[in-house]
């Protein structure tokens, strides 16, 4: 399995689509601690879905839940959209561990359903024809910050 994680920043925009090709999964990421708007949402989501082949699968991923506001006005968001999307919405925490082996284990199982499904049907798709090797893009608002010690994002 491949992982390229494209750190959403938006200097890096226009490579990270680069990455998008051959992905069979593409995880959406958006920090809880920070303010997240419809729109910058729904653009990741815009240029993730023009850059993949339609049978991509895709899900958005609320991180660092560990240190999200008490009222969760930004997973309250990310729910709603993911929703609205048809997409399957996750939590996660780098700290804890919360969700993390879930969200690979989550997109590895829809993968595999889609290679059974696309190799089978009437409808082929270049990213299930016989490969031994997957591929996952990681994007969305998630930034360095140095001020966690050393600690992943």
């Amino acid at each position: 399995m491949c992982i390229w994680d494209t750190a959403g920043q938006e200097k890096f925009r226009a490579l990270s689509r680069n990455f998008y090709f051959g992905s069979h999964g593409v995880i959406m990421c958006f920090d809880l601690t920070k303010e997240i708007t419809e729109e910058e949402i729904l653009d990741w989501h815009e240029e993730v879905t023009n850059n993949i082949d339609k049978s991509c699968c895709k899900i958005i991923v609320g991180t660092k839940s560990d240190l999200a506001d008490a009222e969760g006005h930004a997973s309250k968001k990310l729910a709603q959209i993911a929703e609205k999307l048809d997409l399957r919405y996750l939590e996660t925490s780098s700290m804890t561990g919360k969700n993390i082996v879930e969200i690979f284990d989550i997109i590895v199982m829809e993968v595999e359903r889609r290679q059974a499904v696309f190799r089978n049907g009437p409808e082929g798709s270049f990213l299930y024809q016989e490969r031994n090797s997957m591929s996952l893009s990681v994007v969305g608002n998630q930034h360095y910050d140095e001020s966690r010690s050393g600690k992943c994002c």
